[in-house]
């Protein structure tokens, strides 16, 4: 099917593209089968009104501007549409611990202590929101607002569910109705048992998310998003949030989510952060929260963060969900599954495998091997100041890694072949994603030059 070809980089992409060729960077190279030409992409202006975007966000990737203002990234949708990425996702919105108090990224996790279910905090108001999301409609570009809705802003220095460990910015009418709290005396959540998953406090005091007043005040708050423009939503903390398939302690909170809100908008994009695993139960635990969102599959991600921490392509070639002690926690639908490279907590945060000490050009790498596949991905976009500086930097600012040309190329190729069957094989080193019979991207792990047939 395919020629011979000498890669020459660490990343070369064989990209069958019957669209209008644009935005491609001089050093990638297009091939097409069958009856087709063999093209030799070249540059072109950044400035082209066809941008390769998907048609709808389950189709195409990500860009995670954490951290970034409204206003921010309505300035750099330009840059973001030129690099391929149909989606941006957004901070939360809410109103956080200790309103405008956040001085630097080192306290981006107040934004996921919210207090309320409203819009507006110290990066931007509703009116903002609304302005970024039609001008991101003019270039093809979709909205997601990060939500937390698992629970709300504790008191610093208490992390249980008791109701003195509530913060006291949160509304009185929220705070001292017990009947919107889970008051189980859990020190904490448990990866082992679906019901303290769903009840037990994760360092803040946990909602009862099956109360139904409290369901339709959240619905609303998710309403409210989509009046002004938003396209979709990814859930925080979602497996610590029970389903209608949790019997004796079950409710439908996912179900009236997933109803009011395509009720809105049909194409309305759900997903939900589950790491690792969402109990026991395997992945019969995740089939409880895909019939209604799509869920994060992390463990991939540790997967292409290990293969480019060792250079071994043939860590990447399974898309899996994960086995452990035979279970396969994530299946194998990658339909249901929302990918990444690297995300906010393993850059940031105290979670699982770290990778601020990954280097900028290993991660393009792991993106690339991400955003090969089929299933919709995320990219983080860095914040400026590196492994040690970081913390500090100003509010919202990041590196611009995520307009590399080989991510935009990756991004487009991702985007074109979304409707195709893949395979991915390891030739000598070398990541092989072959895209229905006309499209393969190549990544090249080894430290020359290489050829593959």
């Amino acid at each position: 099917m395919f020629k011979k070809g000498v890669v020459n980089k660490s990343l070369a992409l064989f990209l069958a593209l019957a669209m209008a060729v644009t935005n491609m960077p001089a050093d990638i190279i297009g091939t097409v089968t069958g009856n087709k030409e063999v093209t030799e992409l070249s540059d072109v202006s950044a400035a082209s009104s066809d941008y390769g975007l998907a048609d709808n966000i389950s189709d195409g990737v990500i860009l995670h501007a954490w951290n970034w203002s409204f206003k921010q990234i309505k300035e750099e949708l330009p840059k973001i549409a030129a690099a391929g990425f149909t989606t941006v996702q957004t901070s939360p919105a809410q109103p956080n611990k200790d309103g405008s108090d956040v001085p630097n990224t080192g306290a981006w996790w107040k934004f996921y202590q919210p207090t309320d279910f409203t819009i507006g905090n110290k990066l931007g108001s509703k009116e903002d929101l609304k302005e970024l999301c039609a001008e991101a409609d003019k270039y093809g570009i979709q909205i997601i607002v990060d939500v937390v809705a698992n629970h709300l802003a504790n008191i610093t220095g208490k992390g249980g569910n008791a109701a003195s460990d509530r913060s006291t910015q949160i509304p009185d009418w929220i705070r001292n109705n017990d009947s919107f709290w889970h008051n189980d005396n859990y020190s904490g959540s448990s990866d082992g048992d679906r019901y303290q998953m769903t009840r037990g406090p994760i360092g803040m005091p946990d909602l009862n998310t099956g109360n139904t007043e409290l369901q339709d005040y959240i619905v609303g708050y998710l309403n409210d998003l989509q009046d002004c423009g938003v396209d979709g939503f990814r859930f925080d903390a979602a497996k610590h949030i029970e389903t209608p398939g949790d019997t004796g302690f079950a409710s439908d909170f996912w179900k009236k989510v997933a109803s009011a809100t395509k009720a809105k908008d049909s194409d309305v994009f759900l997903y939900g952060e589950i790491l690792n695993t969402a109990g026991p139960g395997g992945y019969s635990d995740i089939q409880k929260y895909t019939p209604y969102i799509k869920v994060t599959n992390n463990l991939y991600g540790h997967t292409v963060q290990s293969s480019v921490k060792d250079w071994k392509a043939n860590y990447a070639t399974t898309l899996h969900g994960y086995s452990s002690g035979g279970q396969n926690i994530f299946g194998n639908n990658g339909e249901e599954w929302v990918l990444w490279n690297e995300s906010h907590d393993t850059y940031a945060g105290e979670y699982g495998d770290q990778t601020k000490g990954i280097s900028d050009e290993q991660m393009i790498m792991a993106w690339c091997a991400v955003a090969a596949r089929y299933p919709t991905a995320l990219y983080f976009a860095r914040p400026t100041g590196g492994v040690g500086g970081w913390s500090s930097s100003p509010l919202g600012s990041h590196m611009m890694s995520y307009t590399d040309p080989r991510i935009a190329a990756m991004n487009k190729f991702h985007n074109y072949f979304a409707d195709e069957t893949e395979y991915a094989s390891d030739s000598d080193n070398v990541l092989v994603i072959e895209r229905g019979t006309s499209g393969v991207a190549l990544i090249n792990y080894s430290q020359g030059s290489k050829s593959v047939s």
